[in-house]
């Protein structure tokens, strides 16, 4: 299951010291979603979870102690059929009461 913590070069170093995070790793996501698309096949169904909760640490930095928004996990939904398999998985954006938990 793919994984996508930063998309920012300076926030990936910041908050977790590892350099070129967000290409490396939007190329292999990138490479998962072409495999399911193109190898398996365009119906192949994906799901995009919106279950991040802040946590430990994160709470000391700004941009790390919210959960999802609903618009962000909507952007995500509507452009993935764009760039790969056609089938999400039973989408439902965070709740206004699932957001604060």
């Amino acid at each position: 299951m793919p994984d996508m913590k930063y998309s920012d070069d300076e926030i990936a170093r910041r908050y977790s010291s590892i350099e070129n995070y967000p290409s490396v790793n939007k190329a292999a996501i990138r490479e998962i979603i072409y495999f399911l698309a193109e190898e398996i096949s365009r119906n192949t169904y994906l799901n995009i979870m919106a279950q991040y909760h802040p946590c430990h640490k994160s709470f000391q930095f700004p941009l790390l102690d919210r959960p999802v928004t609903r618009e962000e996990f909507l952007e995500a939904v509507n452009m993935a059929p764009r760039q790969g398999p056609k089938s999400l998985d039973r989408v439902s954006p965070p709740t206004a009461r699932a957001m604060f938990l």
